[in-house]
């Protein structure tokens, strides 16, 4: 049988209530989060007079009127961010898509580790000269005229090439 503590949020001056039940456990590690966070915003004269919870404080200060209808009524609101336990003289503005993780540097390393798979797969199953062509025009998107111009060839004989490495490719690639 778990240890729990049973912690009472109160709404509307105390008229609207919901009680929840959190693991012992859990509700540590909270209270333990919200004495570092507070040690960590006082001042060097204030750390001194800065101590842990209990669960009866914690679930008080959270039953503040101002913070549980600010939550109630604003819950949907994004980008405000107020200060919930002290003044409101100043409400900042942040722009939502601020507060998003950057992850482009993860799609790009995803999607090169994608073309370097493909690359592999096609310089393993074609000949070397096939396999320049379709990545060249595939990937690097260069025109067939360009490279008929670079070779010294005409445009038919790289088309024709490139519809011979197309026909060996669908062998082993989904879509070509």
């Amino acid at each position: 049988m778990k240890n729990t503590v049973k912690i009472t949020l109160k709404y509307d001056d105390g008229k609207e209530k919901v009680t929840l039940e959190v693991d012992a456990d859990e509700m540590e590690i909270c209270l333990e989060n919200d004495y570092q966070q507070r040690l960590s915003v006082a001042s060097p004269e204030e750390r001194a007079t800065v101590r842990k919870y209990t669960p009866a404080e914690f679930a008080d200060r959270l039953n503040k009127d101002e913070r549980n209808n600010h939550q109630k009524l604003n819950r949907h609101t994004a980008g405000y961010i107020k200060n919930l336990c002290g003044d409101d003289d100043a409400v900042p503005y942040i722009n939502p898509i601020d507060l998003v993780a950057d992850n482009s540097a993860m799609e790009e390393l995803e999607e090169w580790a994608e073309l370097d798979a493909m690359r592999q797969k096609l310089y393993g199953n074609l000949p070397k000269a096939q396999a320049d062509l379709l990545w060249e025009v595939a990937i690097n998107q260069t025109p067939v005229a360009d490279i008929a111009a670079r070779e010294g060839v005409s445009f038919q004989a790289i088309y024709l090439r490139l519809e011979t490495a197309r026909k060996n490719a669908k062998k082993f690639f989904k879509n070509p």
